[in-house]
């Protein structure tokens, strides 16, 4: 490596660090700090939903592996690099790289999919609500403070 790229490469290292920049910015907007409240609110439900998603991708990854074993043209040639296929499946992405060949590879393939709509979906709404309630909790106390 030259010192230009040496040089370039610290330079796009610091400018990661002005997304930082905006936790500073919420301090200034009402909507950033509801949302922060939210998630330390939600902070079970999130650490739910990503045990959730942890263990249905381990055990999908292995599922995915011992299905597409006997196939010759697979690109499931560990569970490591099943968990590729699992993540991007269950979080519907679907690159399209790794595709299962076997029958059993595709049934397994869908319900990983749908497994994954489930899981992602599930805690959404407890979110939500906890959001509107801070929210509206905010709103009374704004019009509390306007009325003093």
């Amino acid at each position: 490596m030259t010192n230009n790229e040496d040089v370039s490469g610290a330079f796009v290292t610091l400018r990661v660090f002005r997304v930082f920049r905006i936790f500073k910015f919420s301090r200034h907007s009402q909507g950033l700090r509801i949302l922060g409240y939210t998630l330390k609110s939600c902070a079970s439900e999130l650490g739910f939903l990503l045990f959730s998603l942890t263990m249905a991708i381990i055990i999908f990854a292995t599922v995915m592996f011992y299905a597409e074993k006997g196939s010759s043209s697979s690109k499931f040639t560990s569970i490591p690099a099943s968990f590729w296929y699992t993540i991007v499946t269950m979080t519907t992405l679907g690159y399209g790289d790794m595709v299962p060949k076997t029958i059993a590879g595709k049934i397994f393939g869908s319900i990983c999919s749908l497994s994954g709509v489930l899981v992602i979906a599930l805690p959404v709404p407890v979110i939500v609500s906890n959001f509107s309630r801070i929210y509206h909790q905010n709103q009374r106390a704004d019009k509390r403070r306007a009325q003093k």
